[in-house]
């Protein structure tokens, strides 16, 4: 006598049992919470960047050193989520960089993926984090004032 036990699995999307995480912010949303800065890394110059929102969800269009011998173009794709549980908040923080300046095939970019958490006491009020561009010999500096 053979028995036949089925097993019915039933997905919910969206469902977890980690914290939910909030919707990543726009690049609308963080337009004016986030600023950029250049600097080689030598310390020989720094350049101050401007940005605006790029064409894609997540984007901004960022010159640096305007009106000096020294203009850079980049790309920036950003988003910032935080993920709150009852005693700490954790952000999830993704910086990539594309070098608009070099006309190759291939271009050049760099990226972080980063997790901070703070106890849920803590207020944030600031990340700093920078990037290594141009194989390292400058850095992308993102300042995020919540």
């Amino acid at each position: 006598m053979n028995k036949f036990v089925f097993l019915f699995l039933v997905l919910i999307p969206g469902l977890s049992f980690a914290s939910l995480p909030v919707p990543a912010s726009s690049a609308e949303e963080l337009m004016d919470k986030v600023s950029f800065h250049y600097s080689s890394s030598d310390g020989e110059f720094q350049l101050e960047c401007k940005h605006w929102i790029g064409n894609t969800a997540g984007d901004f269009d960022v010159i640096c050193g305007k009106g000096t011998r020294h203009v850079k173009q980049y790309l920036v794709h950003l988003l910032i989520r935080p993920m709150k549980k009852p005693t700490e908040t954790t952000f999830e923080i993704l910086y990539w960089v594309t070098d608009r300046n070099t006309k190759t095939a291939m271009p050049a970019f760099s990226s972080v993926s980063q997790l901070l958490t703070v106890d849920s006491k803590s207020q944030l009020k600031k990340i700093r984090m920078s990037q290594g561009i141009e194989n390292d010999y400058a850095q992308m500096e993102l300042t995020y004032l919540p």
